[in-house]
This record gives C-alpha cells, sequence and structure tokens, in this order.
C-alpha cells in the first residue's frame, strides 16, 4: 500500500505544445505509479512528443492512452482504461481527461468487451490557464487505485474542472477483502460534479449514485467522532460492501483530515482530500446535495 502527494504545473487551456507534454508527462507518469500499463496498442499519443494539434473536441479523434490494470488477474479478469484528452469547455478552450472501461482493446486504440465511458463535459468556464496543482495518489497492489488532480478552488465551476480529471479504480473483493476476481468498481465525475460509481459485475457496467445512502445504511462512528456511511454497489440481487471509501459530512471535516473507519471487519485509514467531490444522498434519480464528501482509503 502506498500514497503519494506532489504538486505540478497544469495548463488546462493547453496554450503551448510544451504544456500539454508536461500535463501528460506528470499524469501518466503517475498512472503507471499505481499499478497501471501502458498497452500495445497502435494509435497512441507519445506525452514526449505530443502536439495541441492532436487534441479535438471528440473523444474517437483526440490524443488518448490506454492502459491496463497490472494485477494477477488481469489474464483472467482484465479491466482496461483508455484516458482520452478532449478540448471541452465554453469554445472548446480547456482540455479535460475522458476515462472509458473495458475489457479488452482491438490493438488499435478501440476498447472491446463490455465498456463505459465516465466521464462527460460542459460548455462551462473553468478556471485559469496555468498553475500548479497538487497531484495525490492511492495504491494497493492487486485491489485499488486513485489519482486525484486538487485544485485550491472554491468557485464550483472551477472544482468541476479537477474532479473530472480525477478518478478511484478497486476490484471487488470478499469479505477478507481480497480481490475476489469477478468485477470492479469505478469513481469518476461528470459534468454536475457529483461523483458517479460505475459497477462491473463481470458481465455488464451500471452506474449509481446512489451508493452510501441506501435504506437502512447507519453512519458508523469512528473513534473520531465523526460520521461516516459506508459504500455498497448492487450485484447477485444484494448489496455488497465496497471497503476503500466512506462518505463523511463535509462540515465535520476539513480537508485532508483523515479518520479510521472499520466498514467491514478490517480497520481502515481514510483522507477528506481536497477534492471536489461531493456525493448525493437522494434516493431518487437527482444528485440533491453537497453535504457529503467521499473521504478515501489513504494508508
Amino acid at each position: 500500500m502506498s500514497t503519494s502527494t506532489q504538486y505540478v504545473s497544469w495548463d488546462n487551456q493547453f496554450t503551448s505544445n510544451a504544456s500539454v507534454r508536461s500535463n501528460m508527462s506528470a499524469f501518466y507518469t503517475a498512472l503507471e505509479s499505481i499499478g497501471w500499463t501502458q498497452s500495445a496498442d497502435t494509435g497512441q499519443a507519445d506525452q514526449t512528443t505530443v502536439t495541441t494539434s492532436a487534441l479535438t473536441n471528440n473523444t474517437s479523434t483526440t490524443a488518448y492512452q490506454i492502459h491496463y490494470f497490472d494485477d494477477d488477474l488481469h489474464a483472467t479478469s482484465p479491466i482496461y482504461l483508455k484516458t482520452a484528452w478532449v478540448k471541452e469547455g465554453y469554445a472548446d478552450a480547456y482540455l479535460l481527461i475522458n476515462f472509458s472501461l473495458g475489457t479488452g482493446t482491438n490493438g488499435a486504440g478501440t476498447l472491446t468487451g463490455p465498456t463505459v465511458s465516465v466521464s462527460s463535459v460542459s460548455g462551462t468556464t473553468f478556471s485559469p490557464a496555468v498553475k500548479y496543482v497538487r497531484l495525490d495518489t492511492t495504491y494497493s497492489e492487486g485491489k485499488y487505485s486513485g489519482l486525484f488532480l486538487n485544485g485550491p478552488e472554491t468557485n464550483t465551476s472551477h472544482a468541476e474542472y479537477y474532479a473530472m480529471c480525477s478518478f478511484f479504480f478497486a476490484r471487488t473483493v470478499d469479505l477478507s477483502e481480497d480481490a475476489d476476481g469477478v468485477g470492479a468498481i469505478f469513481y469518476g465525475s461528470k459534468s454536475n460534479r457529483y461523483v458517479t460509481q460505475e459497477v462491473f459485475n463481470g458481465t455488464a457496467w451500471a452506474e449509481t449514485y446512489n451508493y452510501s445512502f441506501v435504506t437502512g445504511n447507519r453512519p458508523y462512528s469512528p473513534p473520531e467522532g465523526f460520521a461516516a456511511f459506508r459504500h455498497w454497489y448492487i450485484a447477485e440481487n444484494k448489496y455488497n460492501l465496497m471497503p476503500y471509501m466512506v462518505t463523511v459530512m463535509n462540515a465535520e471535516m476539513a480537508l485532508d483530515q483523515e479518520l479510521t473507519v472499520t466498514p467491514g471487519t478490517i480497520p481502515h485509514r481514510y483522507r477528506k482530500l481536497g477534492l471536489p467531490w461531493p456525493s448525493a444522498t437522494y434516493q431518487g434519480s437527482t444528485p440533491s446535495t453537497t453535504l457529503h464528501y467521499p473521504a478515501v482509503i489513504w494508508e
């Protein structure tokens, strides 16, 4: 298990070839340090030579790379992650990362098998072009992998940008928290700034916002006294525990504050990152509040 924090220069308006290369290099260096290995697909961008002309507003034509989660289950339960660098926002003036997942590729840049595209974007004007941002990672071999961009923003449209360039991935696990080889879970953010939970059950992907405030899910009070809600996913017509993230009350915890929770049988340390990822409390079809934030495993 490992965590890391670093500060990188990030140009979200792709003002030069050098800045695009810097963005991609920082992102992919971090990604490949947390369990992801680049595939051999043709047509992938080279972060050392890519130019702004390779960037478009179409995920099918813009610069991209494909990686797979490189663990013991790759041979039998592969998960591939495609990261496409898309021009979006007002007047296509901002560079965002579109995340897609599948169980294979065709060798030429197309994901195959059950697939899902997580990110969506809007016509928002996001934030200033060049600044230093914080890049956090958390990783446990064969279990989970998370990469988070964090800008010190209070404006929700600015927060939207950093959230949509961040993700958390985990294998589904058994009661002993060993990967069960069945499925996977991917958290990402869409243009409404709320975190979606994408669940792969071994056959298909399904999306939900309603993963922490399910019926009967009462808050757990850790030693620090904060309320924490466990995360669940549905498979085989029953709720299953996702132990690597919890939801906390936003007003109770400062950014980067840590707490210990035992969501199942094993205690874990979690951190409320400085990431603008409010999670929904609703029981219907629309996110309705920003009172609750995820806290990610941080060990």
